[in-house]
């Protein structure tokens, strides 16, 4: 499995989510089709706080 969290922050102490181009997602899904060690992909869409770390 991989986790993506793409964020926008601009003093670091606080992020919110970024969205992920379709292009993007889509390179991502071909890439996970053709890796035999890859089963998943997830993208987490937290902000920053609370978040900042996926479990």
């Amino acid at each position: 499995m991989v986790g993506i969290r793409a964020v926008t922050s601009i003093d670091g102490m606080t992020a919110d989510w970024a969205r992920i181009p379709w292009d993007v997602r889509e390179n991502l899904r071909t890439y996970r089709q053709r890796s035999e060690n890859i089963n998943r992909i997830v993208c987490d869409i937290t902000s920053k706080p609370p978040a900042i770390e996926w479990e």
